[in-house]
């Protein structure tokens, strides 16, 4: 799927991630601590001028006009990653609270004013943690007055800009969020999410439905209660990292999934783990994402060796031998920075030497293969840029703009399906008199479909387009595609009934319908339109062919 892209090459690039940390010395690694900090830094501050004065005048607007989002398109991985990146900055405020505390204060603030509520809770254990893990890894730092002070400072900042974001009022606030969080939409949405998705592992238990399946293999098994709960808004992910990949990679897949990560767990400590951890607490009540998912294993490889000492630091600015389990005297005065620990010996996983390490030919295959990965990251960036201008202008007035972009997104976004339906919306709103693009509207509605044939949405397109071009045996045919999909999809049943009256045959229109209602029962028009109220008139404009509804009371 284009939207989440979270099929098999997600999960290979997981690895890779997870792969690449380990190679990451202790120098290195603070780049990379300080690369995510500022990552979170950055789109804190865009989160906040979302909100305050605005941003929709350029481009980035708040998510369902209430939320701030950053640069990462929804306030739960916006809130997830600035949640996370509390932990690495809990040993910059050891060494520096004057630099970093003004930091701190807006990642928390922001952290809370994304409205959610799971980040907020993970924000919060993960202050405790850290403070815990700072005592734990050297008793004495709390003990000691700057110690305790600067730790003092870290906790408090954080809290006092969690509360602050908090109370911040309005309708996407946390307050709002929290006061509105219902146990069927809430919270019943996602547990029967996961009980479908048990049902869909027992029906594949070996492999599962395959990676990115997790609509295609749960919405057959939706009871009429779960699909009137949905209100058509199927999970297109599990919204539970354990039960997705379950369900998409089956028994196998679940055990060497859970088998890998915990031996990438085994002897790596300090600020990285929490990051990870903290990243795959969201991700056990919200979907998967590709740029935190994997931010999170490359923390997770990067983390620091237990005997490292990751969490080392002491009044006198100096810090404990690696191997040595307490803090040792340095030559620097008191309250200065922490130095980072030593390295271990050059050669040796997970420390600086191990790169310099690597056979010639294993750093030139290197160079090769991040060429690659650069145009291929390039041509990625260029698509979707491509591919957004073209969504967003579907409209009559610049349909033509957007085909061109659509054309210029499908060539270099072959593998996706989302090209090719923004092309055939595309050309159908040309609206021209005696054109109406109906026929590259089927075209393209078909390329759709043959590139992703799990997704009932792509069959009902290319149903409606074709009734739209005349073709009523093809229609039919693709609406009864998209009910094979997902039974429970009403879209498809109601167009079927609006063939089935237009032929003549109440009985199947009435059958429809009737069915229709009983996923959705809450569409007043279609309930009027079966008691008769509402006539279905057959319409022709600019060629293509279309149903309208005459209510009369």
């Amino acid at each position: 799927g284009y939207t989440n892209m979270t099929g098999l090459l997600f999960f290979a690039g997981l690895a890779a991630c997870w792969a690449l940390g380990t190679g990451i010395g202790t120098p290195d690694r603070r780049l990379v601590e300080n690369a995510i900090i500022w990552a979170a830094a950055l789109n804190a501050v865009v989160g906040f001028f979302q909100r305050f004065p605005g941003l929709k005048a350029v481009g980035l607007g708040m998510y369902g006009g209430s939320q701030p989002d950053g640069l990462l398109g929804n306030p739960v991985f916006f809130g997830a990653l600035l949640a996370a990146s509390l932990a690495l900055l809990a040993p910059r405020m050891m060494e520096s609270p004057g630099v970093w505390a003004p930091v701190t204060a807006l990642v928390a603030f922001t952290t809370a004013l994304s409205g959610e509520r799971l980040p907020v809770l993970v924000a919060v254990v993960v202050v405790a943690w850290c403070l815990w893990s700072l005592h734990r890894s050297n008793p004495t730092i709390l003990g000691d007055a700057v110690g305790r002070t600067r730790a003092i400072v870290y906790g408090a900042t954080s809290a006092l800009g969690l509360l602050v974001g908090a109370v911040i009022p309005g309708p996407g606030g946390f307050a709002h969020h929290l006061a509105t969080s219902t146990a069927t939409e809430t919270f019943g949405a996602r547990f029967g999410a996961w009980l479908v998705g048990l049902h869909a592992l027992v029906a594949q238990p070996v492999f599962g439905a395959g990676p990115a399946q997790f609509e295609a293999a749960t919405v057959p098994h939706y009871s009429v209660a779960f699909a009137r709960t949905t209100a058509q808004r199927f999970f297109d992910d599990a919204h539970n990292m354990v039960v997705e990949v379950a369900v998409t990679t089956g028994i196998l897949g679940l055990v060497a999934f859970a088998v890998w990560v915990f031996f990438a767990f085994s002897d790596r400590g300090g600020p990285m783990v929490i990051f990870a951890v903290a990243i795959g607490a969201t991700e056990l009540a919200e979907p998967l994402y590709v740029g935190l998912t994997s931010l999170a294993f490359l923390a997770l490889g990067a983390a620091a060796l237990r005997s490292e000492h990751p969490w080392a630091w002491s009044p006198d600015g100096g810090t404990p031998a690696t191997g040595s389990g307490q803090g040792g005297k340095g030559s620097g005065p008191p309250g200065a920075r922490a130095r980072r620990a030593a390295p271990a010996e050059p050669g040796a996983p997970g420390t600086p030497g191990f790169i310099s390490a690597l056979p010639g030919a294993v750093k030139v295959a290197s160079v090769v293969l991040v060429s690659v990965a650069t145009v291929a990251g390039l041509v990625l960036i260029v698509g979707d840029i491509a591919q957004q201008r073209a969504a967003t202008s579907p409209e009559p007035t610049k349909a033509a703009a957007a085909i061109g972009d659509g054309n210029t997104a499908n060539t270099l976004l072959p593998a996706w399906p989302t090209p090719a339906v923004t092309l055939a919306e595309a050309h159908y709103a040309i609206g021209t008199r005696g054109h109406s693009g109906a026929a590259q509207a089927v075209r393209w509605s078909r390329i759709a479909v043959q590139r992703n044939p799990t997704q009932a949405l792509y069959w009902y397109y290319l149903a409606a387009y074709q009734f739209s071009a005349g073709n009523d045996a093809g229609a039919r045919a693709a609406a009864h595609s998209a009910l094979a999909v997902n039974p429970v999809y009403t879209a498809p049943l109601n167009l079927l009934a609006d063939m089935a009256y237009l032929d003549g045959n109440r009985a199947a229109q009435r059958r429809y319908l009737v069915e229709s209602l009983r996923y959705t029962p809450s569409q007043k028009d279609d309930r009027e339109y079966l008691s008769g109220k509402c006539k279905p008139v057959l319409s022709t404009t600019f060629g293509s062919r279309g149903v309208q509804k005459s209510c009369g009371h």
